[in-house]
């Protein structure tokens, strides 16, 4: 179960990193005067769902392995709540449990969002260099 939630995770994490190419491909085809506009508007809406959408996942995968460890979410006290989890796994269950503790992954998209947004930027100033250093190119042969 571990492994296939890690495997959703890294899928994530490689859609975080490829669809803002993704949608420069697709904007740079539409015919404006200033193409940064579209792709903005678009990646960062693509880009704060999808960090939404990685960081509910954190959580809610954090709570089905605890689930499965068998862990009480309904209990009242603590030690009602590890009864039923095994000796063997309640260290790794009370790590769990204390990791889904503290700020919600509603706050934790949001800090999300607006620290790596800035890759959003990044790749479209790498398509305007690349594009700049290739019309400087042509222009000199």
């Amino acid at each position: 179960m571990e492994t296939t939630l890690k495997i959703v995770d890294y899928l994530l994490l490689v859609a975080l990193l490829i669809l803002p190419i993704i949608i420069l491909v697709k904007t740079s085809k539409f015919r404006v005067r200033y193409p940064i506009i579209p792709y903005l508007i678009i990646s960062l809406l693509v880009w704060g769902l999808l960090m939404a959408l990685m960081a509910w996942w954190s959580y809610y995968s954090k709570e089905m392995l605890l689930e499965n460890l068998g862990y009480d979410f309904h209990a009242l006290t603590e030690a009602e709540s590890f009864k039923n989890v095994s000796e063997s796994n309640k260290a790794k269950a009370e790590q769990l449990y204390l990791s889904i503790m503290g700020i919600g992954w509603p706050l934790k998209a949001i800090m999300g969002f607006f620290i790596t947004g800035p890759y959003v930027l990044l790749v479209y100033l790498c398509k305007y260099l690349m594009n700049r250093k290739t019309v400087n190119n042509t222009v000199t042969q």
